[in-house]
């Protein structure tokens, strides 16, 4: 981290110097100046207030990195409070809603988000994706998903939202193909956890542990890989 912040200190270019500073922020966060980060976070604000919202979001973003969801939600609803309107904000404040167990927040942020962009395919998913992991609502869940998958038919995120919703919906060999189809575009633990956990219930116990190992060795720190292979070890 050291060394990163001595490379981000020496650029000068104006057309970089924000990007270069947000990104040494972040770098102070995860090495535990976190005081040190935020001062220079609303530094940037004050003296770059074009590119407030930006800053302002890589600040939430760096709260994320380090566990600090609390921090993140209260910081984006500061924000959201002097800016109603701005569907960036909006949208990054649902998702840390979600990291608080703030469901109804996150619902009403997507849909406020959707009805001024309706095909915000990324809205969609998340929203979808919720609603299905969170409640019981799977067939609104899936018209969410569905339309977000019409609109970005090779994001991977989506196609395990797919997986997903088919597999609360208890159609098993759709969940698979989905996930299988996400798991070949990108290698990510949350997906492999999604994956290995259809193929265990469908009864593949075999199939699941070897993605699980695998997924393990690149992921060893994905709490939701962890927490699906906890539940199903025994």
């Amino acid at each position: 981290y050291k060394q990163a912040n001595k490379w981000y200190a020496r650029v000068d270019n104006a057309a970089l110097y924000i990007d270069a500073q947000m990104a040494a922020a972040r770098v102070q966060g995860k090495s535990g100046q976190v005081e040190e980060a935020q001062e220079r976070y609303r530094a940037l604000r004050e003296g770059n207030p074009v590119h407030a919202t930006t800053i302002l979001l890589s600040e939430s973003e760096m709260l994320r990195e380090i566990k600090d969801d609390a921090g993140a939600y209260e910081l984006l609803n500061e924000a959201l409070a002097s800016n109603p309107d701005d569907l960036d904000l909006r949208y990054s404040r649902a998702l840390a809603a979600e990291r608080v167990d703030r469901i109804d927040v996150l619902e009403q942020d997507l849909k406020m988000v959707l009805e001024k962009e309706p095909d915000h395919a990324h809205a969609l998913n998340a929203l979808g994706y919720t609603l299905a992991d969170r409640t019981t609502r799977y067939e609104e869940a899936y018209s969410y998903i569905s339309k977000a998958y019409e609109l970005e038919p090779n994001d991977p995120a989506i196609i395990d939202s797919m997986g997903w919703v088919y597999y609360r919906l208890g159609n098993y060999d759709k969940a698979i193909e989905y996930l299988t189809r996400a798991n070949e575009i990108l290698r990510d633990g949350e997906i492999a956890a999604h994956l290995g956990e259809v193929l265990w219930v469908s009864g593949n116990h075999e199939a699941a542990r070897a993605l699980w190992k695998e997924a393990l060795r690149a992921y060893p720190d994905s709490e939701i890989l962890l927490r699906a292979i906890k539940r199903f070890k025994n």
